[in-house]
């Protein structure tokens, strides 16, 4: 049997500034789950929902940090709660613990997740408006 491939073309890559590691972000589950089968990390269980998730992984003999992050939900806020997953992950391997540390790379990282968000569908926004 044939390695799993890395989905290429859905990972949004981003350098972390500062930090060694690189983050990619996935908008699909089924994206993010081919991007574990290709570092052979086990999926996500699919009965299980996620809004999101984020994860920290080491790659090679090297140790190079992956950090995986998926919306899947496509909303801001669960964006903006992965991009804070992944920055505590990061901080957390470097030994960086000082609040402006953190505040700007949440942000930083919040800033390239967003920018890459699908648009909901109009039906979803108009569920969370509670129309």
């Amino acid at each position: 049997m044939s390695k799993p491939r890395w989905p290429r073309k859905h990972a949004k890559h981003y350098k972390i500034p500062l930090f060694p590691g690189d983050l990619y972000a996935f908008y699909e589950r089924e994206h993010f789950d081919a991007a574990l089968l290709a570092m052979n990390v086990e999926k996500t269980d699919p009965n299980e929902h996620f809004g999101g998730l984020a994860m920290a992984l080491e790659e090679g003999d090297f140790g190079n940090r992956i950090y995986l992050v998926g919306i899947f939900d496509w909303y801001p806020s669960v964006c903006c709660h992965e991009a804070v997953h992944a920055c505590q992950y990061i901080c957390e391997h470097v030994g960086a613990s000082d609040n402006e540390t953190e505040a700007y790379l949440a942000q930083a990282i919040f800033d390239h997740l967003y920018d890459h968000l699908p648009e909901l569908p109009k039906e979803s926004t108009d569920e969370a408006k509670g129309v």
